[in-house]
């Protein structure tokens, strides 16, 4: 489809001309993966997604790392966003797929819009109350379905499919809202101008029977 693909720092390869002729990675940015992504973009080089090469994933532990580790990725995407804006002066299928990526922090930002029209509505007095009422709970309920949908389809594409996924669906909309968060928290770092930290997510080496049983794995990107 000649689109954007991005390469993930768990599985990753590269040719070695390519890197030395990039000169390898930004190391001022928090999110090396996607920014060498986009410049491999933008430098007209091809990343290729390989669903025949499988190795493992490893999740945080814990929510703190959680916490670290999402908020290391959104502000990086976000600093990587601001500084590729430069692929739309050349708009083509690709760069507007790239763009697209980009801006996911902040479609989970836009999100929170919600949540402050909620609050609005209940503690601030308004002839426009009830309408931002109607207007906020139309939205969640829309936004609920569409997420509700979502993880049918997720759970009916995985193998093997079990019933039980189900009751996991509820937890959808909670970790949504807590990335949307997350990420909201990570813009206030930029707009703030707080240092960058690179902070290692710890690895335990701990394995879920799920996984294994799935065969829960993850393929990889090449760019050539």
């Amino acid at each position: 489809m000649n689109l954007f693909v991005h390469l993930k720092g768990s599985c990753q390869f590269f040719r070695r001309e390519v890197l030395e002729r990039l000169k390898g990675f930004d190391e001022g940015t928090l999110s090396e993966d996607m920014e060498i992504s986009a410049r491999l973009t933008e430098k007209g080089y091809k990343i290729r997604y390989a669903p025949d090469v499988r190795s493992w994933q490893e999740s945080p532990g814990d929510l703190r790392q959680l916490f670290r580790q999402r908020t290391r990725w959104f502000r990086g995407t976000m600093e990587v966003a601001f500084k590729y804006g430069r692929l739309m002066a050349k708009p083509s299928k690709k760069s507007l797929d790239t763009e697209a990526t980009l801006l996911g922090p902040f479609v989970l930002i836009a999100s929170l819009a919600t949540y402050f029209a909620a609050f609005y509505t209940v503690f601030v007095p308004s002839p426009l109350s009830v309408l931002l009422q109607f207007v906020t709970q139309f939205t969640l309920l829309v936004l609920t379905l569409v997420m509700f949908a979502c993880g049918l389809a997720l759970i009916y594409s995985s193998k093997p499919r079990k019933v039980a996924d189900v009751l996991w669906l509820p937890f959808i909309y909670f970790y949504w809202s807590s990335q949307a968060f997350i990420a909201f928290y990570a813009l206030l770092l930029i707009l703030l101008r707080r240092p960058q930290k690179w902070l290692k997510t710890d690895k335990t080496g701990m394995v879920a029977d799920s996984a294994v049983a799935s065969g829960e794995l993850l393929s990889y990107e090449q760019a050539y």
